[in-house]
This record gives C-alpha cells, sequence and structure tokens, in this order.
C-alpha cells in the first residue's frame, strides 16, 4: 500500500514545489532526438534528377536525426512509474503529470527563459539512476488517457502485438557509462550536433517539414556550456547521452506531406500557363491528326466502293460488250489507297504547324512528367511502408481509445493528416502502386483506420459492421447517429480541426475511388457514399438525402449547360476584376457559345432518370415534394415527372408515398436546378462566410457520384443511338465539376 501511494504521489508531483518543470530537474541527463525523414545537413537545397534535370528534389533520408516535435513524450521507469512531457515546437520538454495532462498545445518556453540559456537543461530529460535502472520511452502525438497508461503498464500481447514494442527501452547504467554505445555521446569538444539537422545549419532551406523546421544552430555555444557544467556535476567522463528515439507517427506524418510536396510541384509545373497551352494544344493536334488519318481510311473505302461499283454498272450495260472490268477487291484496294492518302492528309497538316516542333515538345513534356512521376512513386513508397509498419500500426491502435472525446478527436485529426491526399500513382487498369494499394485495403476493410476515424471509433457502429451489414441496418446506423449529434457529446465532433480532418480523409477515400477503378467492388464504391453521408451527418450535422427525378434529356443537358454559363461568368468577372483582361468577351464567346446542346432540347421525348443528392432528411423532403406536387391535376402525361426518394431513408408507409409522386414538368426543372444549386455551394453552409472543408470536398463526391449514375442510366436509355446526346452530356458534366471547384 505505501508503495502504491509513494508512486502515486510522485507521479501527481513530478517535480518538488517552487521547480522549474522545464529546465531545474537533476539527475543522469539525456537529450531525446528522433529519427525523422529529412535530408541530411548542409543537403537541404532542392537538386536536379540525373535522368531529368529540369526536375529538382531535396534528397530525403528516413533515418535522420532531428529534434524533438510538437507532442508528448512519455516515460515508464521500471515499468512501474510513469513520467510526461509536453514538447513544444522547439523541442524544450515541460514534465506535467502524466494522468492530468493537457490537451492544449504545447507553449513554447517564454523568452525570459530563453534569454537566461534555459531553454538548453529543458532540451533534457533527467533520471534517478540511484532510483531507477530502466526507461522505456515513447514519443506521442496526442496525450494519453488514463486507461491508455493502464494498458502499457500492464504491457503483454494483443493481436500478436507486444506492447512493449511501442517504447525504446534505455538501461540506464549504459547510458551512464557507455553513451556511444546506444546513441551520440556529447563532450565540450565534441558535441557531434552537427547530424542533428536543426542544431547543424540554422535554415531549412528548400526542405519543408510538416513539423515545421526550429533552428538551433545559434545555440552550440549555450549547448556546449551545459554539456560540460552536467559532465562535472553528475560525473560523466564519457560524456552526454543524446538519443534517437523512433517516432512512427511522426513518421508518416513527414513522409505523407513529403510526397504530397512533390505531388504539389508537380502539379504546379504542369499547371504552368504556357506549358499548358501547349501541351492542350499538342494534345489537339494528335486528336486531329489521329482523326485525319481515320477519316482518309473512310475516304479510301469510299473510294474503293465507289471503283466497285462502277465496274459492277459497267459490266451489267451495253457498254460490256466492249470490254468488262475485273472485279474489284474492295478490302485490297482500300489497304492499298488508305497509306497515300493519309500521308496526303499528314502533308496538308503539316503545312500549318511544325510537327517536329511539337513532337519535340511532346516528348521532352512526357519524360519530365515521367521523371516528377516516378520522385512521387518513390515517395509513396516510404510512404506506404512507414503507414504499414507495426510500429505505426501499434501507436495509433493502441494510443487511443473510444468512449473518450478527447482521445476521439486527437485520433481523427491524426488519420486525417496521416491519409490526406488519396493516392498519387498513375492510373493503370492491370496494376496498382503502393499509394493506391494501401487506399484500396484501406476502402474495403471497414476496420480500417479510415473507417474508424470517420466513424469516430463508435463501438456501437463496429458491432453491427462486424455482423455483415446490410442497407437496412446502414439505416438503423445513420439513425443513430442523427440521435447522437443531438447530445453533448455528439456536438463535440462538430469543431473546425476535426471537420478539416474528416473533409481530408473523404476527399481522400473519393479520389481513391475514382482512381481505383474496376479494382473495386461496387459494393465498396457503395460503402465510399455511406461513409460521406455519415460523415457529413455526424461531423457537420448536415442530413443527405438521394431522390430521383424523370427528365427529358434535353431537359437536364439545358440545366446543365447553365450552370456553366453561370460558374464561367463567375470566372471571368473576377478574371477582369483582377486583370482588367480586354480579351474576355471573346473567351465568353468561345466558352458560351452554347454548341453542349444544339436542338438536342426537342430532338427525343424519351425520358432519363436524373440522380441527385439534397442536404435535407428524407422526412423534410418528403414534405417540401408533398407542397410542391399540389396543384398539379389530371394534366397530360408528358406535362408530368416521376419522383423517388430513396427507400432506405425512409421509413412505414412514408415508403408508399414516393412510389406515387410526380411533379408537374416546369416544378420537376426547377427543383433540379435549386438541388444542383445547393450541392456546389455546400462549403459555406457553415454559415455565414464560414468555409467547411469537409463538405466542400464531399460536395465534389456527391455532384460526381449524381453524374456518374445519370450517365449510366442515359446509356441504358439510348444505348448507341444518340452519340451527340451522350458526348454533350460528358463535356457539360466535366465543366459542371470544375465550376464546383
Amino acid at each position: 500500500m505505501s508503495t502504491a501511494l509513494h508512486l502515486a504521489t510522485c507521479e501527481a508531483r513530478p517535480v518538488p514545489l517552487r521547480t522549474c518543470r522545464a529546465c531545474e530537474r537533476v539527475g543522469l541527463p539525456v537529450l531525446p532526438l528522433r529519427a525523422a525523414y529529412a535530408p541530411e545537413p548542409w543537403h537541404t537545397q532542392a537538386l536536379p534528377l540525373a535522368s531529368d534535370p529540369k526536375v529538382k528534389a531535396v534528397p530525403l533520408r528516413d533515418s535522420q536525426p532531428r529534434i524533438l516535435r510538437r507532442g508528448f513524450l512519455y516515460v515508464m521507469l521500471d515499468r512501474k512509474e510513469w513520467q510526461a512531457y509536453q514538447i513544444t515546437p522547439e523541442g524544450a520538454l515541460r514534465q506535467v503529470p502524466p494522468y492530468q495532462t493537457s490537451r492544449e498545445e504545447p507553449l513554447p518556453l517564454s523568452m525570459a527563459c530563453v534569454k537566461h540559456d534555459h531553454d538548453i537543461p529543458a532540451s533534457f530529460i533527467n533520471f534517478d539512476t540511484k532510483k531507477y535502472s530502466t526507461a522505456w520511452l515513447a514519443i506521442a502525438n496526442d496525450p494519453w488517457p488514463k486507461q491508455v497508461l493502464k494498458r502499457y503498464l500492464s504491457g503483454g500481447t494483443v493481436d500478436g502485438m507486444s506492447l512493449e514494442e511501442r517504447f525504446y527501452k534505455l538501461d540506464l547504467k549504459t547510458a551512464r557509462e557507455d553513451p556511444a554505445s546506444i546513441g551520440l555521446a556529447m563532450t565540450e569538444h565534441e558535441l557531434q550536433m552537427e547530424k542533428v539537422l536543426e542544431y547543424a545549419q540554422p535554415m531549412a532551406g528548400d526542405f519543408y517539414s510538416v513539423h515545421g523546421f526550429y533552428g538551433r544552430n545559434h545555440r552550440l555555444n549555450a549547448l556546449r556550456n551545459h554539456v560540460r557544467t552536467v559532465i562535472q556535476r553528475e560525473k560523466l567522463p564519457n560524456g552526454v547521452l543524446a538519443l534517437v528515439l523512433p517516432d512512427p507517427i511522426g513518421m508518416v506524418q513527414e513522409c505523407n506531406a513529403q510526397r504530397m510536396v512533390r505531388y504539389q510541384q508537380m502539379l504546379e509545373w504542369r499547371a504552368e500557363p504556357q506549358r499548358s497551352f501547349e501541351h492542350l494544344t499538342s494534345q489537339a493536334l494528335l486528336g486531329i491528326r489521329e482523326f485525319q488519318a481515320q477519316r482518309a481510311e473512310k475516304l479510301a473505302a469510299a473510294e474503293a466502293s465507289a471503283r466497285d461499283e462502277y465496274a459492277r454498272y459497267r459490266n451489267e450495260t451495253h457498254i460490256a460488250a466492249k470490254s468488262v472490268l475485273s472485279k474489284v477487291d474492295v478490302e485490297g484496294v482500300t489497304e492499298r489507297l488508305t497509306p497515300g492518302m493519309q500521308e496526303e492528309a499528314a502533308e496538308r497538316l503539316d503545312e500549318r504547324y511544325d510537327e517536329k516542333a511539337r513532337s519535340d515538345f511532346q516528348r521532352e513534356f512526357d519524360n519530365t512528367l515521367a521523371a516528377w512521376q516516378r520522385l512521387i512513386d518513390d515517395a509513396g513508397e516510404i510512404y506506404v511502408r512507414h503507414f504499414q509498419s507495426p510500429a505505426f500500426r501499434l501507436a495509433s491502435r493502441f494510443d487511443y481509445i473510444d468512449r473518450h472525446d478527447q482521445s476521439v478527436m486527437g485520433f481523427i485529426c491524426l488519420i486525417g493528416q496521416c491519409l490526406s491526399g488519396g493516392p498519387t500513382g498513375l492510373i493503370d487498369e492491370n496494376r496498382l502502386e503502393a499509394t493506391q494499394q494501401l487506399w484500396k485495403q484501406q476502402l474495403e476493410d471497414q476496420n480500417s483506420l479510415l473507417h474508424q476515424a470517420l466513424h469516430a471509433k463508435d463501438p456501437s457502429v463496429f458491432e453491427q459492421i462486424h455482423k455483415s451489414l446490410v442497407d437496412d441496418e446502414r439505416t438503423r446506423i445513420y439513425h443513430g447517429i442523427k440521435t447522437l449529434i443531438t447530445t453533448e457529446q455528439g456536438t463535440k465532433l462538430m469543431r473546425d480541426s476535426v471537420r478539416t480532418a474528416a473533409g481530408q480523409l473523404l476527399g481522400g477515400a473519393a479520389t481513391a475511388s475514382n482512381v481505383l477503378g474496376k479494382h473495386i467492388s461496387e459494393n465498396t464504391r457503395a460503402l465510399v457514399g455511406h461513409l460521406h453521408r455519415e460523415a457529413w451527418l455526424r461531423f457537420s450535422g448536415v442530413e443527405v438525402t438521394q431522390v430521383t427525378v424523370a427528365l427529358k434529356v434535353g431537359e437536364y443537358l439545358t440545366l446543365l449547360n447553365e450552370t456553366l454559363y453561370e460558374g464561367t461568368e463567375r470566372y471571368l468577372d473576377r478574371l477582369n476584376e483582377k486583370f482588367r483582361n480586354p480579351a474576355a468577351g471573346k473567351v465568353r464567346a468561345m466558352l458560351l457559345s452554347g454548341h453542349f446542346t444544339p436542338a438536342l432540347a426537342d430532338l427525343d421525348d424519351k425520358l432519363i432518370y436524373v440522380k441527385l443528392w439534397t442536404m435535407e432528411s428524407a422526412e423534410k423532403l418528403t414534405a417540401r415534394l408533398e407542397q410542391l406536387r399540389d396543384g398539379v391535376g389530371d394534366g397530360i402525361d408528358d406535362a408530368l415527372r416521376p419522383v423517388s426518394i430513396d427507400t432506405g431513408a425512409l421509413k412505414g408507409g412514408m415508403q408508399d408515398f414516393t412510389r406515387h409522386l410526380s411533379l408537374d414538368a416546369d416544378v420537376a426543372r426547377l427543383y433540379v436546378r435549386e438541388t444542383m444549386s445547393s450541392m456546389r455551394n455546400a462549403a459555406m453552409r457553415g454559415g455565414e462566410g464560414a468555409f467547411n472543408l469537409g463538405l466542400a470536398l464531399g460536395s465534389l463526391w456527391f455532384q460526381q457520384e449524381a453524374l456518374r449514375t445519370t450517365y449510366k442510366n442515359m446509356l441504358e436509355a439510348f444505348g448507341d443511338e444518340r452519340p451527340e446526346a451522350v458526348a454533350a452530356f460528358m463535356a457539360a458534366s466535366v465543366g459542371n465539376l470544375g465550376v464546383g471547384v
């Protein structure tokens, strides 16, 4: 009993009263560092690649020593007593009671402390080697709840994972007597800080770190003085230990950030106006050249058929008495004429532009783009390796618990950062690169980190998931969330940081579901839809319901074209305000000439089923549609449009209502227009002037899913009969998504 009381007292009051928790700790000093994905010191400048000098990148390695990042350091002494430290952005350690750790962001030391060199001892941890023999150290992203501390203290193995692997075991006797055998041995004359990035150089150069860069080069003299002092005080003839600790969470955060930095640089390179224009021109010329070749082949076939027809005619008339023409081999003549006619067409094109210059540009563009992609894929492979490592899997699973609001919020934000960006590999129908494989697993496994984060580690959801979830049960989950968000616990998840993380995850999931294509099942694709609906409700309190409205193809294409017109007008207005561009009128004329729907509105009376997502509950939607249909009498069938609501969102007799619902044609068109506009502007739903990233990224998925399903319905309705309608729909759909970005 006395031992337990003593441990509790030590943990509750880690330092004596009137002693600074940051800079007045005593005992064996150890400077904790971390292994990071970063450049070596003095190699922080972007260098050209050997394969393509136009592509530059900072060379990185995943074992570079750096100072600690913002977060927490937990120390388990002799596997019986806890110490906890807040880590400031500059790597200083502020000791706190482990069971009462504040969840506020660790604040930097005061300038008064820095002025008196107190930031140097604050960068060390200290151990009473007379009292303790081992220390187990772990860097954490967020404070650990009491249940997590107890679980790690108990140790053991869970699902094949040893909880002891979460920590670095430090033998304190070795740390005192032979520091060089386990880390860097610092002495007054040889600090060895030239190996640590922040101590080696004052600035980050071209290296952008997700954890920031806080140079310590200017503190080397103060560090040297402190090392000399503690060597004398603690009698450390072999120097002071600087220990490089594993940081699995920080490693994944940095690897993902560096992958996305390279991806962003590639996008910026592609989007450079002159290069983008030249690439578009090159692709257009290739398309024209291919079209001309196909046209020449058709002309050759037509010429061969004409010769055959003439021969048949001549042989069947009296002229045949003078001479009989041999039968024309249409296929052979076509094959013989085609190369010459294609060559003539190519020569005519060559007179209008420089094909060699175009070809040279395209080859250089493709080579540079391939170099960028290799750079991105290399970073992606390292990222995936660390994401799937046992160390990260252990930390992401056991550092957080469900039914603890702060822990759940920290978990969501962490996974949002670690999975942001989605897959970045090239689309290939035959193979998946590393990030695509990772996202395939995240989408398909309903117990993955992605699903855990978007479900807020809600145990009730996962209990139902493991019971072969079907649509009815998914509906029960949705209604369960509707109840939860009305409680205090539910509203806690609706803070900006959590919404942003959820938005990052939804954006990655939407990108992955598109990129993976046939590599994922329709069931998985539907699962992405459930995740979007449930995440919108859980994190933003916004309900989404699927509704289907029947419209004529011309009516729907006209609505798409109107949306594109309005969006482009807004863009050009902003362009005029910024640049006063005198050519804006010409641009407007080219973009908005109405070529998407020439004469389509009146060409066919066939209806297509238009899928929409509306930001209202099924009950409110039903009531609104009932109001809209008021006044609809026994008009002709052509003036009515069938409407149906997703029956999974309705209960009881309300489902019968949707089977007999029709709207006047004008009312139906107006409703579709308003619903499409509302979804495009979803990001501003959070309030006056407020921007919600989760709604912004999610709305793109809902719009895309609606267009994809409607396109499928159009193909089923028309087949190959109306290629111009299908082409117009595709063009207008791309434009609408662009307007929504």
